[in-house]
């Protein structure tokens, strides 16, 4: 109930004045040029603002210097289309009319990111070495390594997430630690998007499937021709191409405590870290 009464209103307001500012002026995610030899790339999945602070804190805590810039996220703030326009290799990328996965496709060969193969296939086509707990390199050239589990637990567990947040961010520090040994010189911490939760559920939006192609929590495909009343932006990757975003901190789906894809600060705005 408390939640209810001051949490809620406070989200709907904030995320509502935010969507305000998009749909009058220019949003244009800016994303940090190619690091220099010797960094690896550290991809967290669904790092949140907030959890990313706490990330740098426990690192300084650790002995390592910082440095950081906040981020907004590209549209829909999902992984689809989100991780790749954070990745080195971004430029290899583009949407041509948007799907029901909201996935670019690799310039060259026109072939969807969809199942992660292509997507790695150009991480190694650009030189960057994809690195895993068997393979942590040897800190030459540039790495791409992808750890972290907020995003899926957040998904399968719902509020119960939060059990599992301390133990995520341990998980990044100790990697980062890791990689120094091994001779990495400096690690990039970069995220796709952020998250909404919410204790029994977002409200519900009412989005007839006729109207829609595809629905996810937060966004959807609008068919062509239809006449939803939804509010439409632009999709990153193709900006001839929009798909619906719930108003507010509503939610196509019945019941999600988590839910992203939306626009709101908790969704869109992220966080780089630097870690020397």
């Amino acid at each position: 109930p408390v939640l209810q009464s001051i949490y809620l209103p406070w989200l709907e307001r904030s995320s509502t004045a935010l969507q305000a500012c998009i749909s009058s002026g220019d949003y244009s995610p800016k994303y940090l040029e190619m690091a220099p030899e010797g960094t690896c790339y550290l991809f967290v999945d669904g790092l949140r603002f907030d959890l990313a602070k706490q990330i740098e804190e426990a690192l300084h805590k650790k002995g390592f210097t910082t440095s950081n810039s906040p981020q907004w996220g590209a549209l829909p703030s999902i992984t689809a289309t989100a991780k790749p326009a954070v990745s080195p290799v971004r430029e290899y990328f583009k949407g041509s009319e948007v799907n029901l996965d909201f996935q670019p496709d690799v310039i060259s060969s026109g072939k969807s990111l969809k199942g992660g193969y292509e997507f790695k296939k150009a991480l190694k086509n650009g030189g960057i070495e994809i690195l895993s707990l068997e393979n942590l390199g040897a800190g030459k050239g540039l790495g791409w390594f992808e750890v972290g589990h907020f995003d899926h637990d957040g998904h399968d567990m719902g509020v119960r997430m939060v059990n599992q947040i301390d133990s995520g961010i341990n998980d990044v520090v100790e990697l980062v630690s890791v990689l120094f040994m091994n001779g990495w010189q400096k690690i990039q911490i970069v995220t796709d998007h952020g998250w909404l939760l919410f204790p029994g559920g977002l409200p519900k939006v009412e989005l007839p499937p006729a109207f829609t192609s595809n629905k996810w929590g937060r966004c959807a495909v609008i068919k062509e021709g239809a006449q939803s009343g939804e509010m439409l932006y632009p999709w990153y990757w193709n900006a001839v191409q929009s798909f619906a975003l719930a108003r507010g901190v509503g939610c196509y789906m019945k019941g999600k405590e988590y839910a992203h894809g939306g626009v709101s600060l908790q969704e869109c705005l992220t966080l780089n870290i630097e870690i020397s």
